[in-house]
């Protein structure tokens, strides 16, 4: 029996917002990433912003890709963050590789909908926390992490209805991902 989600997991995200707990700002991961809920949005233009979910300042604009229809964040441990958006069909992925160092995209082509998590993130599991990439490829759900560079795809489940979606992915109060 699963629990309930974990806040704001439990806010009702659509494809063009996300929400997501974190720290206090982008870039400082130094009170670890449980201070406050974060929103992500992609606006008409292509916009994708980020702030505090219930701060008064303006949004950071994170980056713009026109035709954004699909969009979901998540933050590692030093509070730099992922962004999987998807745009005529193809889904990339923009995130912080440390061997550049630097934000990099990656175009992940054949997957559909995909999700995006810290999937531990207390302060206890900052050894063997990660980011996680949930996504539906075919018939099947997959998943990716950070610590491989998204390279390694893992399977999840099989049998997946083509026309079922994939709502969210997030720690439950089972503290289950």
């Amino acid at each position: 029996m699963g629990g309930s989600w974990l806040y704001p997991d439990s806010l009702v995200a659509t494809a063009l917002v996300d929400y997501e707990m974190g720290g206090t700002a982008l870039n400082d991961g130094s009170a670890g990433l449980l201070v406050q809920p974060w929103a992500c949005w992609a606006d008409g233009t292509g916009d994708v912003y980020i702030r505090p979910l219930h701060s008064p300042e303006s949004p950071t604009l994170l980056f713009s890709a026109p035709g954004i229809t699909e969009v979901t964040f998540a933050f590692d441990r030093n509070m730099q963050v992922a962004v999987a958006y998807q745009v005529a069909g193809v889904v990339s992925l923009r995130w912080y590789d440390a061997t550049v160092p630097g934000y990099v995209v990656t175009e992940l082509p054949g997957i559909r909908n995909p999700k995006l998590t810290h999937d531990d993130k207390r302060d206890t599991a900052s050894a063997s926390s990660d980011v996680i990439l949930a996504y539906l490829t075919g018939t099947s759900l997959k998943w990716r992490q950070q610590r491989d560079r998204y390279l390694i795809e893992y399977d999840w489940a099989d049998g997946i209805l083509p026309s079922l979606r994939l709502k969210l992915i997030g720690m439950n109060r089972l503290l289950r991902l």
